[in-house]
């Protein structure tokens, strides 16, 4: 998996599995055909203060355990869907293999988090995010004069 389609599949982007030899997670084997799915059940254009919250003590081991059950759901009702399997780390396609190991390396961010092994990072994303935040509003208004001067 290459950064763009890791980048790509954070920020909601479907992930395009070739047609490859799968190997589901009790280890047998199947030819399986092309398919295209989103892979991860909370993008973070989407939920970027749940990623956040994953990283700041005790309650990113809570919201892990959340993110476990909705991404569960997820696959059974959405990428299964789509694909036909469910990607596996035991699969010897590296999309197939990295697909899966995406979607369990935020519930280890939620863990790390939770025990209190990212807070630095926490505390250094924080500041960075509200400035972000506020720079955002205070473009506002121009942006919505600007939008107002091209309609007309």
């Amino acid at each position: 998996m290459t950064i763009h389609q890791l980048l790509g599949a954070l920020l909601g982007n479907p992930i395009e599995i070739p047609a490859h030899e799968h190997t589901s997670h009790d280890k047998t084997s199947t030819g399986v055909n092309c398919g295209s799915a989103n892979i991860l059940s909370m993008t973070t254009q989407e939920r970027s203060w749940m990623y956040i919250g994953l990283m700041v003590p005790i309650l990113g081991i809570f919201l892990a355990m959340r993110y476990a059950k909705h991404q569960k759901n997820w696959n059974d009702e959405h990428v299964k869907a789509n694909l036909g399997y469910l990607p596996s780390t035991n699969c010897k396609n590296a999309l197939c293999r990295m697909s899966s190991r995406l979607t369990s390396s935020i519930k280890t961010v939620g863990i790390l988090g939770g025990c209190g092994i990212l807070l630095p990072i926490f505390l250094l994303l924080l500041p960075i995010l509200l400035i972000s935040v506020l720079f955002q509003l205070i473009m506002l208004p121009f942006r919505l004069c600007c939008f107002a001067l091209l309609q007309s």
